[in-house]
């Protein structure tokens, strides 16, 4: 049984794994989460987006770890 759900768009959520690593703190511009580099939007549709979108999102996380971590990549 899967603890997947879906929105309210029909959409299944709750497969992709949340990257939050629970260091919960805005960096000193408010853009981003200086634990998961996710904004404050993602941060507040991921409970609620399908897994398109999440992935969409950690394909920005990603892409702010190589440019606001470097030697991370």
């Amino acid at each position: 049984m899967s603890n997947s759900s879906k929105n309210r768009n029909g959409h299944l959520i709750g497969t992709i794994e949340s990257p939050c690593v629970k260091t919960c703190k805005l960096d000193i511009k408010g853009t981003y989460c200086i634990g998961c580099l996710r904004t404050r939007s993602e941060i507040a549709v991921w409970s609620s987006s399908d897994d398109e979108t999440k992935r969409e999102i950690l394909k920005r996380v990603e892409q702010r770890i190589h440019s606001v971590l470097p030697d991370q990549g």
